[in-house]
């Protein structure tokens, strides 16, 4: 039931009529869901929205239950009834994989990158800069170790004073 419209007994007379008298046989139904089938183009669902309100529509989702509304007229129409939620269903695999796929070609490059910085001695390059001994100034040592025997001091302090446990 998922690819196929929906029609009602009323619908299919009145399109029997119009069509004997001449004119477009097309319901509100069969406008809404080609203009939703022809929104199908979209490469991603912001897109797929951005086609639809241009259209008119609105897409909404209430539970399980996809569909329109039509602005104007605030009419719902599930896309179900429509006939175009199969299409709408391998859309969205499409979207999803999309996003999947552009998180793998992100990897490849990356990992193509790591192979070219390896190649050209980049990474040894780094590690001789990160690695290099460098000189402190003795300004800095001296503060260093002043700190250092302060820190000593202070915990002393806690030990002996009414920090001290009596057993």
């Amino acid at each position: 039931m998922k690819g196929k419209r929906k029609e009602t007994i009323q619908e299919g007379e009145r399109a029997r009529r119009l069509k004997k008298q001449g004119r477009d046989p097309r319901t509100k139904k069969n406008i809404i869901a080609q203009e939703v089938e022809k929104a199908f183009i979209a490469l991603s669902e912001e897109q797929f929205l951005g086609i639809l309100k241009n259209n008119g529509l609105k897409f909404y989702r209430r539970g399980k239950t996809v569909g329109v509304v039509n602005i104007e007229t605030k009419k719902k129409y599930r896309l179900n009834t429509l006939g175009v939620l199969g299409g709408f269903e391998s859309m969205q695999k499409r979207w999803s994989r999309g996003v999947e796929r552009k998180k793998e070609i992100d990897e490849v490059r990356q990992v193509k990158a790591q192979r070219v910085w390896r190649e050209m001695g980049f990474v040894e390059d780094m590690l001789e800069q990160i690695e290099e001994p460098f000189e402190i100034p003795q300004d800095v040592m001296e503060r260093k170790v002043q700190l250092r025997n302060f820190l000593k001091s202070s915990r002393k302090k806690q030990r002996g004073g009414r920090y001290r446990r009596e057993i």
